[in-house]
């Protein structure tokens, strides 16, 4: 995506990105969602988007998981494309008592596509 960004701006990548970000379901249910995933990228910096984009292409964090001591929730949507379920799966299995949960026909933004069940996972966890 940082190639495309490059040769055309941020506005070029605003149907990948919400395809990323949100489930096939959702899109269609909403399809206004690309165009405001369109404003949401337009307003952020070309060479900043670039260089996380590089981190995140480039950053690998799994050998370190087995030294978080916290608890701590791994929720991810069944239909992620950006952060995938096998890989929220691999680090819930190097965090020792990690809780993993997977909300079904959800894309990678759940607090915006199942709010509900987003809240519903996160009390549970914090026990509310």
């Amino acid at each position: 995506m940082a190639e495309r960004v490059a040769d055309g701006g941020l506005g070029s990548i605003a149907e990948i990105a919400a395809k990323r970000v949100f489930s096939p379901a959702y899109l269609v249910a909403h399809p206004e969602a690309i165009e405001e995933r369109k404003q949401v990228l337009l307003e952020i910096d070309p060479k900043a988007f670039q260089a996380a984009c590089k981190i995140l292409q480039e950053a690998d964090l799994v050998p370190l998981l087995h030294h978080l001591k916290v608890p701590t929730l791994v929720l991810c949507g069944e239909f992620d494309q950006a952060t995938p379920p096998p890989l929220n799966k691999q680090i819930a299995d190097k965090v020792a008592g990690s809780r993993y949960v997977e909300l079904p026909g959800c894309g990678h933004c759940p607090p915006l596509e199942q709010p509900e069940q987003f809240l519903a996972a996160i009390k549970g966890f914090v026990g509310l």
